[in-house]
């Protein structure tokens, strides 16, 4: 941005973009560092010519002007995003986009000054651009649960950040030719924060975070939200950081009797592909699993493959069990039925296959997964239903099978769905690792799309 500024004040035309394939001094609202080290992606600043800016009410550095660019900027992407068939792109306030509750892009103004030498008294403006475009930024370490792609969001289709960039640039200027009475209305249309909605205020310069419930964005963008003693308080981007605050939980089981690793796996396969502006996801202990409070605010609970030298599995899962009674829905992920369930006996015997790696179909698609030791498939009976077969859509084994248990669902794979590509290289006695890791990749954005999937049959998302 300080090169836009620099070049705007030296008389650059508005319009004029910057443009880099990464940024190592990348900024966002106040002054927070952030990733801008993903290659794929749009990282920009825009030189923009407003007449001179009005001080905002709350702070007299900070001007009306900047927040309406910097939701002009969203919007633009929004709608183009939804053009895309991205539909559950929306306006995090003040200045980010979501998309299930992670982050697609960011947007930040800032106010460069009175132009030199400007016949009609303009001012300059910079607004800065960061899209995630072609990125897999569900794999990044540093930002796993965090954010997103257009590429992870649209079924892993490479995506040209030109017609990104064009798409966006026409729609800034029609937003750019509205009144602040008309962005505001077109803003509210898109806006995450809704009304009675649940929140998590944070205020930036000091002080306890605290929970709130949304009453209304105002014109001037600032978020009015009741505490939990009834008292207002007027929030404004510069001064709080809010952030929602789900009522549904997934639990993804993490006691003594997991496999760690895989555990580990699962709650950052879970906490990138779900809706955690919807979903809290979370691991759950021994401890926590049988003092039973999770079940308040449970929709799922996750159990990933379970150590072979623990026999007694059935008695420790007596709350699972009990959760299911319940409504309660399970996902086993190359765990067997009879494990958790002593009334549920799925049958189920090793695939055979030539090496780790397995295709498994659903729908109209498939993806690559990788299995150590050996992959389970299943004789289901014909009150269960079949959501994953291996190596062909129409006449292959079954992968994954959907059986009722008590009142709830369970949904049970035979392949560790968790590993990625990222984690190739920490499987023992894996040969070929660039090889099997670049088949996982290929299709790595399918296998979320199937996770996903699966927890459709479990829970309403």
């Amino acid at each position: 941005m300080d090169d836009a500024k620099l070049g705007g004040l030296q008389g650059d035309p508005q319009g004029t973009i910057y443009i880099s394939e990464i940024q190592n001094k990348a900024r966002g609202t106040k002054d927070h560092k952030w990733v801008a080290l993903n290659r794929g992606n749009l990282y920009l600043s825009m030189v923009i010519h407003l007449p001179p800016p009005i001080p905002h009410k709350s702070n007299v550095q900070t001007y009306l002007e900047r927040y309406d660019l910097e939701v002009v900027g969203a919007l633009a992407l929004i709608c183009t995003l939804h053009e895309m068939s991205i539909p559950g792109a929306c306006l995090k306030w003040p200045n980010d986009v979501w998309v299930k509750g992670h982050k697609i892009a960011g947007f930040l103004a800032e106010h460069g000054g009175p132009l030199p030498g400007s016949k009609e008294d303009k001012h300059l403006f910079v607004l800065g651009m960061g899209i995630n475009v072609n990125s897999d930024m569900r794999r990044n370490p540093d930002l796993i649960g965090i954010a997103t792609s257009i590429r992870c969001e649209n079924g892993g289709v490479v995506t040209s950040r030109e017609k990104v960039l064009a798409e966006v640039c026409n729609k800034m200027e029609f937003y750019l030719s509205l009144s602040h009475k008309d962005l505001f209305r077109e803003a509210s249309k898109f806006l995450l924060f809704k009304a009675e909605q649940k929140v998590r205020v944070q205020p930036v310069l000091g002080g306890k975070m605290f929970s709130a419930t949304v009453e209304e964005l105002q014109e001037d963008w600032c978020i009015i939200v009741r505490d939990t003693n009834g008292q207002q308080v007027r929030c404004y981007s510069h001064d709080h950081s809010l952030r929602p605050m789900p009522s549904s939980a997934i639990y993804v089981y993490s006691g003594r009797m997991a496999d760690s690793w895989k555990a580990r796996l699962i709650l950052n396969s879970l906490k990138s592909v779900v809706d955690t502006s919807q979903f809290f996801v979370d691991a759950l202990n021994d401890e926590k699993l049988a003092e039973g409070v999770w079940q308040k605010d449970a929709v799922l609970m996750v159990i990933g493959e379970l150590n072979p030298k623990e026999s007694k599995t059935v008695e420790n899962f007596a709350p699972i069990q009990k959760f299911t009674a319940s409504g309660g829905s399970v996902f086993l992920i190359k765990s067997k039925t009879e494990q958790i369930f002593p009334n549920i006996v799925l049958p189920a015997q090793p695939l055979e296959r030539s090496g780790p790696l397995s295709e498994v179909y659903f729908s109209d698609k498939y993806f690559t997964a990788l299995t150590t030791g050996s992959a389970l498939t299943f004789n289901p009976d014909a009150e269960s239903e079949v959501i994953g077969q291996y190596n062909s859509h129409d006449s292959g084994s079954p992968s994954a099978v959907l059986v009722k248990v008590g009142a709830g669902k369970c949904a049970v794979l035979g392949f560790n769905i968790e590993i990625t590509y990222n984690d190739v290289d920490t499987v023992s006695n894996l040969t070929e690792i660039d090889k099997i890791s670049d088949s996982l990749s290929k299709t790595i954005v399918t296998r979320d799309d199937y996770l996903n999937y699966v927890i459709s049959f479990l829970i309403k998302q």
